[in-house]
């Protein structure tokens, strides 16, 4: 005995795995790559940090010799010591510095591993620090 009627559905279940395997690649991606994201972000950040504490220690000496009033930052010399920790750590960033603080930005890119499979490029992020002079104690 034959039977009498065939199935349509055959061959249905294809598209749905492919589908079903983009969204799972998708959202791996997504936790992987946005985790590296933050990981470098986070590290942009204790970058920033070190680098306005290295600038925030370029004091005009001459300046507090003389007066001898409170310390201020030389701010060329501040930002070029905060511009050259940046690069020393192989990322790029900017430094404003005025006699009394520097402020650090720094920028980090992270090129996406998984996330790259479906179109998607770089992820920029960016962190900034503030390190102020201070003198003696604070009460």
């Amino acid at each position: 005995m034959t039977p009498t009627h065939t199935h349509r559905d055959a061959g249905y279940a294809a598209p749905f795995i492919v589908v079903l395997a983009i969204a799972l690649i998708a959202v791996v991606g997504l936790v992987w790559d946005a985790g590296r994201a933050l990981s470098d972000r986070t590290e942009a950040a204790t970058i920033a940090q070190a680098a306005a504490r290295a600038g925030v220690n370029q004091l005009d000496l001459t300046d507090y010799r003389t007066d001898g009033t409170q310390p201020r930052i030389d701010p060329a010399a501040a930002e070029t010591a905060a511009l050259a920790w940046i690069t020393s750590n192989g990322l790029t960033g900017t430094a404003t510095a005025t006699p009394e603080s520097i402020t650090v930005t720094v920028t980090v890119e992270t090129s996406p591993q998984l996330l790259s499979i479906i179109g998607v490029g770089p992820i920029t992020g960016t962190s900034t620090a503030t390190a102020t002079v201070h003198h003696g104690e604070e009460t």
